[in-house]
């Protein structure tokens, strides 16, 4: 059973904002989330038009997409490709 007058109530801005006493772990919490949520949208944002830009160069320079995530001289697992001998 619910007991409504046991619940927290707030008679005023002041008190809402301390949260019982609590506002010093409720509102940094607030703003780390919404922080995140800010920095997702822009980043996400910011990578599609990366995409987008790289896709339209190499649809115009009409070739295959090369791998992305190849290192020089290292395969897409991150081992090291041998080297090839020059004249061989």
């Amino acid at each position: 059973m619910i007991h409504f007058h046991s619940m927290i109530q707030f008679h005023s801005m002041g008190q809402f904002l301390a949260m019982g006493k609590y506002a010093a772990y409720v509102w940094p919490a607030y703003a780390i989330v919404a922080a995140a949520v800010v920095l997702n949208i822009l980043w996400a944002r910011a990578l599609l038009a990366h995409s987008q830009t790289e896709a339209r160069r190499r649809l115009s320079m009409g070739r295959e997409p090369e791998p992305t995530l190849e290192r020089p001289g290292r395969d897409a697992a991150g081992r090291r490709r041998p080297q090839q001998q020059e004249g061989a």
